[in-house]
């Protein structure tokens, strides 16, 4: 029988790679799940969820989360170790390595499990872990990474695929690269789409370039350091690599318009962000009922992001409310810690820590309010998730999320971040409101839910990824390179002039970027284009406060330029007529190499 493509997505084959689905799991992998059920869904196409946690039992998570009713029987769960453990001999064979010369490993070196261990880590003699070797159910070794000695004499780290029978067949100089050869065998040569959720995976990520696979990267969460902060600090250690390399993925995807307008206004969008919102995957209730005026919730891990303290004392401080908290903590102590606090405000009656439960967003149908006081989100599903069941979310009005949802009074209510007054007192607004208001509210609750649906938010990113496969398609190498003209620091900024040797082709925008060597500090301002007698050159001027802090830093400086569409990054060089010139703060210079580069001294030094 012949399968008819829907319109709603490209008609191509669709993988979503993460570490894992654990037994326990947050925000982001719900997400991701939700969006994967909808598209498997709404097309009737197979979707693949990638996972390379070493420990995961991929065929026992899959009936877990069909048994949850969290993933259709059109979803497959995959995982590299798995297959890797299982594979016959000619499948290992078509992995290839990355490394031309193998070191060839000596096998009386390789581990022996004791038990059924699927892993072990070996030790030096300082009893460090300087490597780990992975099992198969036989006990054989499957990849063993060990630390070796190169063929130039310097230690390595080498990651080595062997058969059933001992041989060695491949080896990878790390694990990234280990990665990307499970990811061609698993995708071959077929235009694909891999969509990318966690940072830690997404930022290995930027290295798999493949003519044949468009990378969509999505940010689930603030990316910078501060959550309170200018938007033009530093940016988040977790987001660094993906923000740093944005015009490596072919899409950059973001939870909320106020996101996308921020990494637009301080030059981060190097042309592929979009607004790509998470979707509500469940049951919206057709005619919300009302519920005990005093019963509250909050679905959210036990982390200091989430901010359960400020909860447990807006609930001490209001006057009759109650808080059922579903979640988990990674750390025990976290939990120890909030048992303790609930005890010394006497409020164990009214504040309840009921652990992780993989079907807590029920419990939304049985509360007449819900809490997201976090210091930061991406948007915040637990809002649309608590609105599609009835339950009025209360949020703090925080970057990113709460206001693109809720709309105060009618739906919702915002809060001042982390105003644990304010936070008390609109609990005890919502608790004295009428059955009228309530049930109202309720109602325009469901109505924004129902704009979240996956018929709604699919199509969004069909058109999204269209666009991207597009300009992959048409998409032509160009090669620019950038010289430095002057580099002149005031106390007030530095002035950058270089000029571009491209060609015939004036690029259709372009700005100055810099990067620091040692701290999560990168940014980027829009470059004036200029052209004159066939030379093209750009100029920008950079406030000494986008370079300055309290600490002495060193800044390399790059030219983003975008040529046809897709964007160039290029060193800026320094020619020997170039013209440096330093000030108290910030000291231009030409590295060995002869690449611009400056000096940023410590704000509390500089003369400003």
């Amino acid at each position: 029988m012949n399968r008819t493509p829907s319109p709603a997505l490209p008609d191509l084959p669709f993988y979503t790679l993460t570490w894992a689905v654990g037994e326990q799991y947050g925000g982001i992998t719900m997400a991701a799940l939700q969006r994967t059920f909808s598209f498997a869904e709404i097309t009737g196409r197979k979707m693949e969820f990638l996972t390379v946690d070493p420990l995961m039992d991929p065929k026992l998570r899959r009936q877990q989360l069909m048994k949850a009713g969290r993933i259709s029987k059109l979803v497959v769960i995959r995982n590299m170790w798995d297959e890797l453990r299982k594979m016959r001999g000619k499948d290992l064979r078509k992995l290839r390595g990355n490394v031309d010369a193998q070191l060839e490993v000596d096998t009386s070196s390789l581990l022996n499990r004791s038990s059924k261990e699927l892993l072990l880590d070996r030790t030096d003699d300082d009893g460090k872990t300087c490597g780990t070797d992975y099992f198969r159910c036989n006990g054989t070794v499957v990849v063993s990474n060990q630390r070796m000695i190169g063929n130039d004499g310097k230690r390595v780290q080498r990651f080595t695929l062997f058969s059933k029978r001992g041989k060695q067949l491949a080896q990878w100089s790390n694990l990234s690269e280990l990665y990307f050869a499970w990811l061609d065998f698993v995708i071959k040569d077929r235009e694909s789409v891999l969509i990318l959720d966690s940072p830690g995976i997404g930022s290995r990520m930027r290295f798999y370039e493949r003519k044949n696979v468009v990378r969509a990267q999505v940010l689930h969460n603030y990316h910078l350091a501060d959550p309170i902060g200018a938007i033009d600090s530093s940016i988040s250690p977790r987001y660094k690599n993906i923000i740093v390399n944005s015009d490596r993925y072919e899409v950059i995807g973001v939870l909320t318009e106020d996101q996308r307008r921020d990494l637009d206004t301080t030059q981060l969008n190097p042309g592929n962000l979009a607004v790509l919102s998470n979707m509500y995957q469940g049951e919206v209730v057709e005619d919300p009922q009302p519920r005990p005026k005093y019963a509250g919730v909050q679905l959210s891990r036990l982390t200091a992001q989430k901010r359960i303290d400020h909860t447990i004392r807006a609930v001490a401080t209001s006057n009759n409310a109650t808080v059922d908290i579903y979640g988990f903590a990674y750390d025990e102590r976290d939990e120890q810690k909030l048992h303790k606090l609930i005890e010394s405000l006497g409020v164990s009656d009214r504040v309840r820590l009921q652990g992780y439960d993989s079907m807590a967003r029920e419990h939304f149908k049985e509360a007449s309010f819900s809490l997201l006081p976090s210091l930061y989100e991406g948007q915040g599903l637990v809002l649309i998730e608590s609105m599609a069941a009835g339950c009025i979310p209360i949020a703090y009005d925080i970057r990113y999320g709460p206001s693109s949802i809720i709309d105060h009074g009618v739906n919702g209510f915002l809060v001042p971040g982390g105003d644990v007054d304010a936070l008390a007192a609109t609990i005890d607004h919502v608790t004295s409101l009428d059955d009228e208001t309530l049930i109202r509210m309720r109602r325009a609750g469901v109505a924004r839910a129902r704009e979240y649906l996956p018929t709604s938010m699919v199509p969004k990113w069909g058109d999204v990824l269209r666009g991207a496969l597009n300009a992959k398609r048409n998409s032509t190498e160009h090669v620019a390179t950038a010289s430095a003209l002057e580099a002149k620091s005031t106390a007030e900024g530095l002035r950058i002039v270089a000029e571009i040797e491209d060609g015939d082709v004036l690029p259709d925008w372009a700005a100055i970027a810099w990067k620091s060597r040692t701290h999560d500090l990168y940014g980027r301002v829009a470059a004036a284009i200029s052209s004159q007698d066939g030379r093209v050159s750009v100029e920008s001027f950079i406030p000494s406060d986008r370079l300055l802090s309290l600490q002495a830093n060193i800044f390399d400086f790059y030219v983003d330029a975008r040529f046809l569409g897709k964007l160039t990054r290029m060193r800026i060089t320094v020619p020997v007529d170039s013209v440096l010139e330093v000030s108290d703060a910030l000291a231009p210079y030409a590295t060995i190499s002869s690449n611009l580069s400056v000096k940023a001294h410590a704000q509390e030094d500089a003369k400003l």
